[in-house]
């Protein structure tokens, strides 16, 4: 009786221990089946999520790795193990568009999105799709989705969006999303990666940046490189304007030394040479007070 006892006690753990190692591998596949889909593969060869997120990671990086028979493939393997699931549909979607069938592509793909908004690979085809249609209001809205819920959607779709903020169209819808979280990251990278105009005329045109802007050295940025480039009436204007600068003038902009003050590339500026030693500093009456040391055979323009 007790050996009996014994044995039952056994097989109980045995099950308990059972039951517990599938429900830690369902829970990490479950887990890791979009953000690493080759590890929850290891554990569940037939995961539907991290089948589809494994080919749809594969057609994001390169597209040209995968023909149409392997897009639909995946596609039909990850809707075998689970009928409905949004990253198949927008695979099979994928799949219809590479052999012509745009109708049906369609289709699957915004039943993909109605399912979820969160799917990458839809929302990158719904902006393409939009763009070609010349929808830039339907192709905003796409990327405004895909750049809230993906962290991979920007680096991505930044460059290309900065890129289409040289026309003046686009410019003019993206107003209606100078509040986006992701607006910060797409103006700085604009600033330094294109041309610095757009930015300007973009802010001028939405009225100038919110009160409490989430990048408070975006003016800063904007204006020392549209000096830098020599657009210095571009510089102005968008000082003036769009940084709120009141009344003022150009004839009222002084020295300033503080490296945070928008308007300081548009002051006066010390220029570097040899022979010549300038420096600036603050005098006893408040005032700014100009020191030069100029060699016996050195000249030449100091401040500017």
């Amino acid at each position: 009786m007790e050996k009996l006892r014994l044995v039952r006690f056994v097989g109980c753990v045995f099950v308990a221990l059972g039951l517990g190692w599938g429900a830690l591998v369902n829970a990490l596949v479950d887990v890791t089946a979009r953000s690493n889909p080759k590890v929850a593969l290891q554990f569940d060869p037939d995961s539907a999520a991290a089948l589809a997120a494994a080919a749809t990671q594969k057609l994001i990086d390169n597209p040209a790795s995968l023909d149409v028979k392997a897009v639909a493939a995946a596609a039909r393997r990850s809707l075998q193990a689970q009928a409905l699931n949004p990253g198949a549909l927008a695979l099979a979607g994928y799949a219809a568009d590479m052999q012509g069938d745009t109708a049906r592509a369609d289709a699957l793909i915004r039943t993909s999105e109605r399912m979820t908004r969160r799917n990458l690979l839809a929302q990158l085809w719904l902006i393409e799709n939009r763009v070609n249609a010349g929808d830039i209001a339907g192709a905003l809205r796409h990327y405004d989705i895909a750049l809230r819920v993906s962290d991979e959607a920007g680096p991505r779709l930044l460059p290309v969006l900065a890129g289409a903020m040289q026309q003046a169209d686009v410019r003019r819808q993206l107003v209606a999303y100078l509040r986006a979280p992701w607006m910060p990251s797409l103006l700085s990278y604009a600033t330094s990666n294109t041309d610095p105009r757009s930015v300007a005329a973009f802010i001028r045109q939405a009225g100038g940046l919110p009160r409490g802007y989430a990048d408070p050295q975006l003016p800063h940025l904007l204006i020392t490189t549209l000096v830098g480039k020599g657009f210095l009436q571009e510089a102005r204007a968008y000082y003036f304007v769009s940084a709120k600068a009141g009344d003022a003038t150009a004839s009222d902009l002084a020295f300033s030394d503080d490296a945070a003050d928008p308007a300081k590339p548009l002051g006066w500026q010390i220029t570097d040479q040899d022979g010549v030693e300038t420096s600036v500093q603050n005098g006893a009456a408040g005032e700014w007070e100009l020191s030069i040391a100029v060699g016996s055979d050195a000249g030449g323009v100091v401040m500017q």
